[in-house]
């Protein structure tokens, strides 16, 4: 599972790196649109406001590259540049305080119109500081 904390009201952001299975998607431009379903609200990216769901921001991830030699002690760090799904939730007012497990990621591209289910296990806790 996976647990998102959302400052209401803060400009609090996370980064997702998206993968399936050990496979790192490095370039999301295919993305055509991205939900987070929360409770009863789900956030939309064709309606939310502009940035809250972006998924054309680039990071610089540390992903190590582990190869053992004779005595298993090598590794070795591979630093790339890679697209990041970016969710700034806080000012979606909708979100109510509050603890919502089961809460799903949904992506859409030209292939996949009615979505593909990433995430169904997301704990998505809303909270003010």
């Amino acid at each position: 599972m996976t647990a998102i904390t959302v400052y209401a009201g803060k400009d609090n952001s996370e980064d997702w790196v998206l993968s399936r299975g050990a496979a790192v998607l490095t370039d999301l431009s295919a993305i055509t649109r991205v939900q987070l379903k929360v409770g009863a609200v789900t956030v939309d990216s064709a309606t939310a406001p502009a940035g809250t769901l972006t998924w054309d921001e680039q990071a610089t991830v540390n992903r190590a590259m582990a190869a053992a030699d004779a005595s298993g002690q090598l590794a070795r760090h591979l630093w790339q540049s890679i697209d990041v799904l970016r969710l700034r939730l806080g000012q979606v007012d909708t979100l109510a305080a509050g603890t919502y497990p089961g809460s799903c990621l949904i992506v859409y591209d030209a292939d996949h119109t009615d979505g593909l289910v990433w995430a169904d296990d997301l704990i998505v806790t809303v909270k003010s500081c």
